[in-house]
């Protein structure tokens, strides 16, 4: 899935650290001006958890507002 695709039916995607359980909700838009309508694995690989720094985190859309 691409961020086009999500950006355009929510408003909100989740990040989960793997390693220490934090999700931070994230702006799908903001990510699809700053890097282009990237594949959301690729983006999930590139970002470092808010809590505790770890790299790769997993992004889900969320369906509703956060």
């Amino acid at each position: 899935m691409k961020l086009d695709q999500i950006a355009g039916k929510t408003d909100r995607m989740l990040a989960h650290c793997p390693l220490c359980h934090a999700d931070t909700p994230l702006d799908p838009a903001f990510f699809l001006r700053r890097r282009g309508d990237i594949d959301l694995g690729a983006l999930a690989e590139s970002l470092h958890c808010a809590k505790c720094g770890t790299k790769g985190v997993q992004l889900t859309p969320m369906p509703e507002r956060y």
